[in-house]
């Protein structure tokens, strides 16, 4: 059974403009009372989104400014950047005149990052100049602050392009078994033409898993083009019990990226009515878990506008995913996905 979350009194309080006015300035003067309150500036920012980009990205930045070691706020700040880029038109270019002056390596880079990996999604349309846009945020990122890898990674995968998930499933090596998250690994390959594996640079990932990513993929051998040809690929980890304890289905958790290749069946949301009148658009998360047989039998509500949620969940809940195996052995997957609306859908 798939719970429903009703949101009609809140949906009738956002349609009403005279209402959304006297919150704005509600939370425009919190935010002038309580200038270096995170917390004050995080949740007008998120009363912003979908509906000024500019106030939302002023929030957050002064935010930043206030704790610029708080990850959650730069999280924060690239949601609410992807959704204005993902809307187009008039919001994208405000976005982009905002992003000119910006000096925040982890803003441009993160958001960089986003946009080159949601060129290859299936659940997104028309992403003609996304990644190209992405490498030059990458690029003034790594201007920005030279030393820092994650920048220098982000052009590279975005040089090589899609990322393919290699076919073997490494045991967890016994020093990295306290790892949590995603037990994974990025390379870049070299392949020759017959597929075999000429060499493997691991990219990132969890300093203990390298170099056995590295020893395995030279194992695989991956697609054959007749001539030499890199690309970027990804080695999941098993734990070697590959049980649980009480019998359960082992489940292994893959990147929203890398997942995303394995999607075989896609079902478009419907435009919740009362969002569309309210002008209210935007990217809802989940997190959800796959079965054996790649249905979703599982998710979680990570970030959405209340209006959004339930269209998103109802359709999400009718994807089909390929199955996922390790070693031959069906598995279950933890993994993230977003739906996004915009309101040229």
């Amino acid at each position: 059974m798939w719970p429903r979350t009703g949101f009609g009194a809140v949906g009738e309080v956002l349609a009403d403009s005279r209402l959304m006015e006297t919150f704005r300035a509600a939370w425009q003067r919190a935010t002038v009372a309580n200038p270096s309150n995170v917390a004050v500036l995080r949740n007008a920012a998120r009363f912003y989104i979908g509906e000024d980009v500019r106030a939302a990205m002023t929030a957050l930045r002064r935010a930043r400014v206030v704790d610029g070691r708080d990850v959650r706020l730069v999280q924060d700040l690239n949601l609410v950047e992807f959704q204005a880029w993902m809307a187009g038109g008039t919001e994208r270019e405000e976005l982009l005149r905002l992003l000119a002056d910006s000096r925040d390596a982890a803003e441009l880079g993160d958001l960089g990052r986003m946009l080159v990996n949601q060129r290859h999604s299936p659940m997104t349309r028309d992403t003609a100049g996304w990644a190209a846009e992405g490498v030059k945020l990458l690029e003034r990122a790594k201007a920005l602050e030279p030393s820092n890898p994650k920048w220098t990674v982000g052009l590279e995968l975005a040089r090589l392009g899609a990322v393919v998930r290699m076919p073997g499933a490494p045991v967890m090596p016994e020093e990295a078994l306290q790892v949590r998250g995603v037990a994974a690994v990025t390379l870049r390959l070299r392949v020759a033409g017959d597929g075999t594996v000429r060499e493997a640079v691991a990219l990132e990932g969890e300093p203990l898993l390298l170099a056995a990513a590295v020893q395995s993929a030279m194992k695989d051998k991956l697609e054959a083009r007749g001539q030499e040809y890199e690309v970027a690929g990804v080695v999941m980890f098993r734990r070697p019990d590959g049980q649980g304890s009480a019998g359960m289905p082992m489940r292994i958790t893959v990147g929203g990226n890398v997942q995303q290749a394995m999607l075989a069946e896609k079902v478009d949301p419907e435009y919740p009515p009362l969002a569309r009148q309210a002008r209210i658009q935007g990217v809802v998360r989940f997190t959800v878990t796959l079965g054996e047989d790649g249905r979703v039998v599982n998710m979680t509500l990570v970030s959405g506008h209340p209006l959004l949620v339930q269209a998103a969940q109802d359709a999400v809940k009718q994807w089909r995913y390929k199955p996922t195996t390790l070693n031959g052995q069906a598995v279950q997957v933890t993994t993230q996905v977003e739906v996004p609306f915009t309101m040229t859908q």
